[in-house]
């Protein structure tokens, strides 16, 4: 999908699509992210909460303290999400820095 602008939401959404799994943006989707409102749409979309993570996992991050970041796990310990500061999707390590700010690990129902 190169040159095509994403952010976090929007990645975890195609991904899911790309895998057969239909997941909807909050209606009211906009910048800044209302946390609340994040969370609930994850479980009416029907992810549930898991305590490991596991490839394929969606990963819930907190900036400013609040929910405001999705990512997808690779495996136990990477993870794909688009990141802003690089304006390109990466992945990256689970590392010390984002495992500080990881508030939410869900897994998609079957």
């Amino acid at each position: 999908m190169a040159g095509v602008g994403l952010d976090c939401a929007g990645l975890v959404i195609i991904a899911a699509q790309a895998a057969g799994i239909t997941l909807t943006a909050p209606a009211a989707y906009a910048y800044p992210v209302d946390g609340a409102q994040l969370i609930a749409s994850l479980t009416s979309n029907g992810l549930r909460p898991t305590d490991t993570i596991t490839s394929a996992c969606l990963l819930l991050f907190q900036l400013g303290g609040q929910p405001q970041h999705l990512a997808l796990a690779t495996s136990a310990t990477t993870m794909i999400h688009a990141y802003a500061p690089a304006k390109q999707v990466v992945e990256t390590t689970i590392g010390a820095a984002w495992q500080n700010r990881l508030i939410g690990i869900y897994t998609f129902t079957e």
